[in-house]
């Protein structure tokens, strides 16, 4: 049987749920920092299956299952006399109730804050209309930024956006880039000609961010100009229902595909297709998608934002991959033009391999954070 008490100067790592499938940045990362600290540090997971979810009262029995854990393991963590604790996403509840223990008495709090869930479900996707609740949920948000030493984003705008919108230090974020599951890289293939099929992919849950309706608009402007341009759209959500009435080159996968269909599905594309949308949300945020793309060496379009800027870096990558957001017109013009350019889009496939290389990998985010969570057990 374990002992209760952690080694001395150890670290607690969190995960909510083991499914890659669900949280690949998330348990890629834990598992990462787990071995970097050979022995130094405790795995705690709570166990909740949020995939199974079904009706209302199902969804409402494992909300209260998942509170109930949260606070159990919270309660270990404490128990445990770590130095420091990672919360990775979506560890919120551990977190508040590790919030509610007073300083002297919790270990050094470091919260993987993946997304905001008052800036998902009240400002980009308009989801809680109450007054009250809007309070309550930026209020639960502010707490844990409040109480964290570290909060972990993946873009420096985002960092930018959360010190403002809760009025916490700027100084309280780090930047570290998500991590994905193993992608196979996907040798640059012989392109068509001009006058034969060409397969653009779109994966995603379709909320406000991804720009589903620019993406149904830009293919009914191809549909009249180009019938060889194809659509594949993978996923559902929110805004699903601009799928309803797509023109007849698009194909809707509504169920969603694990990492080896979408392994497949990027095999078989000539060109991927990343976020589109002109909120606000769009312009500091790079999809775990994009990732993958980038790691597959997929040749992909997506909005042209300060953050894809910075990630892509390169002046001639820029005038490739970015394209104006909420502008139907702009990206049909871009995938027509890259249609007829193979060697363009070859080029643009070993771009994005290399910067993913140089930039993005796994390891690079990791060892990141193995080193900042390594600060705190020595001081």
């Amino acid at each position: 049987m374990a002992s209760l008490f952690a080694p001395k100067n150890s670290v607690a790592l969190l995960l909510v749920g083991e499914d890659e499938e669900a949280y690949p940045n998330s348990v890629i990362k834990v598992r990462g920092l787990h071995r970097c600290f050979e022995g130094r540090s405790r795995l705690y997971v709570v166990g909740v299956d949020w995939r199974s979810l079904g009706g209302f009262r199902k969804k409402y029995y494992t909300l209260l299952l998942c509170i109930l854990k949260s606070f159990l393991t919270a309660i270990k963590i404490i128990l445990g006399r770590h130095k420091v604790v990672y919360i990775s996403y979506p560890g919120y509840f551990v977190a508040f109730f590790l919030c509610l223990c007073p300083r002297v008495f919790r270990p050094v709090l470091v919260l993987d804050y993946f997304l905001s869930i008052y800036d998902t479900v009240v400002v980009d996707r308009e989801l809680v209309s109450s007054r009250f609740l809007q309070k309550i949920i930026k209020a639960f948000d502010r707490c844990l930024l409040l109480n964290a030493r570290l909060a972990v984003v993946d873009t420096a705008e985002n960092a930018d956006y959360y010190a403002a919108l809760f009025g916490v230090s700027p100084g309280k974020f780090i930047i570290s880039n998500l991590a994905i599951s193993s992608v196979k890289l996907v040798e640059p293939r012989c392109q068509a000609a001009p006058n034969e099929r060409f397969q653009c992919l779109f994966v995603g849950t379709m909320v406000p961010l991804q720009g589903v309706q620019v993406i149904v608009e830009a293919s009914r402007i191809l549909s009249n100009l180009d019938q060889q341009v194809q659509f594949l759209v993978v996923g559902d959500g929110q805004d699903g229902h601009w799928l309803n009435d797509a023109p007849s080159n698009v194909s809707w996968r509504s169920s969603w595909a694990n990492s080896l269909q979408l392994a497949e599905y990027m095999s078989e594309a000539d060109l991927c297709l990343g976020i589109f949308g002109s909120g606000n949300k769009a312009a500091r945020v790079w999809p775990l998608k994009n990732y993958m793309y980038m790691a597959a060496g997929k040749a992909f379009l997506t909005v042209d934002s300060p953050c894809a800027r910075t990630i892509l870096g390169e002046a001639d990558v820029m005038g490739q991959y970015l394209v104006p957001a909420g502008d139907p017109e702009a990206l049909a013009a871009r995938i027509l033009a890259l249609k007829n350019n193979p060697k363009l889009v070859n080029s643009m496939e070993m771009a994005s391999r290399r910067i993913y290389d140089t930039q993005m990998q796994n390891q690079h985010s990791i060892s990141a954070l193995y080193a900042e969570l390594n600060k705190y057990l020595d001081s």
